[in-house]
């Protein structure tokens, strides 16, 4: 079995450190934060563009409040949250692939203070305004008004060989353990970026990644937002030659060996609407296109591809 590699290893030893004292000694309480604007889910609408401290700002009549998008990030507080939902989705049989598949997709979240465990996108769902954070079980390092630094676990399924058959005869992309450190930086007026570097923990097929987003967030009405985004993405050699190379003799498709480079970008927009204080409704739409070696690759069928989910899901705060 290959060896962890240096990078995931340090990445574990940093997410250990943040984690605290195992001892029955309590950790001293965070900083305190600057409150930010609140997004008022009440049946009477209020000025959402009115200033964050503004002290004319009622008190929230429903206990599902969330933060305002793009203003500023959630401090951690020592409060327990959950979130269950699910919804339908359908998306590329892989990266490249000419045909799509329709599946349930499970969404949930289980958070305290500053660790989460959770699946992707679930985070927004919550209502954490502009906080950041991926599938996985994550703990947030620095979290100040503007500026968010996440350390995260993940499990990586990788791929197989029967999710399609142009895939048939080549090796399983392996699954594996991840590590990422994430880096969010909110802009004011619904503008935030982001930045992430995601680690193969196990030495496999993952290998590394960096990508990079810009969104915004539109506040339609006090229970509906919209955020449309971009963004880009970069793989090294190991990553790219596991997901778009092609063995030679493998199969009937030529020989391909991928290198490093930036392989994909994408577009979308996404939304969130409260039904009630609890229930709520989300969906989204999206399009990647294939760059550099990735879209050279025999396996890139399909370049550009769409993705798309709706559904629902429960929260409590």
């Amino acid at each position: 079995m290959p060896r962890p590699t240096l990078a995931g290893v340090g990445l574990l030893v940093l997410m250990g450190l943040v984690s605290g004292p195992t001892s029955a000694q309590e950790t001293p309480a965070p900083a305190p934060v600057p409150p930010v604007q609140a997004l008022n889910l009440s049946a009477t609408s209020t000025d959402a563009g009115a200033a964050p401290n503004s002290s004319s700002h009622s008190t929230p009549k429903w206990a599902g409040e969330a933060r305002t998008p793009g203003v500023g990030f959630e401090p951690p507080e020592p409060r327990f949250s959950y979130l269950l939902g699910a919804g339908l989705r359908s998306s590329p049989n892989y990266s490249g692939a000419s045909g799509n598949r329709h599946h349930i997709s499970p969404v949930w979240l289980v958070s305290y203070g500053r660790f989460k465990l959770s699946t992707g996108g679930a985070n927004a769902l919550l209502g954490y305004g502009a906080e950041m954070g991926g599938s996985g079980a994550t703990a947030t390092l620095l979290s100040l008004r503007d500026l968010q630094l996440n350390a995260s676990l993940g499990f990586d399924n990788g791929r197989s060989s029967a999710d399609d058959p142009r895939l048939s005869g080549l090796p399983d992309v392996r699954r594996t353990i991840t590590g990422r450190l994430g880096l969010g930086l909110t802009l004011g007026y619904g503008w935030s970026v982001g930045t992430g570097l995601t680690q193969d923990l196990l030495g496999r097929d993952a290998g590394s990644q960096v990508d990079t987003s810009l969104s915004y967030t539109w506040q339609v009405t006090s229970r509906t937002r919209l955020v449309l985004g971009g963004g880009t993405s970069w793989g090294n050699g190991t990553y790219m030659n596991s997901h778009y190379g092609v063995p030679t003799g493998a199969s009937s498709l030529p020989a391909y060996q991928a290198g490093a480079g930036f392989y994909s970008r994408s577009i979308g927009m996404s939304f969130t609407s409260a039904i009630t204080p609890e229930w709520l409704i989300y969906g989204g739409l999206g399009g990647t296109q294939l760059r550099g070696p990735a879209r050279a690759s025999p396996l890139a069928q399909r370049p550009n591809s769409v993705s798309a989910n709706l559904g629902v899901a429960y929260r409590y705060r």
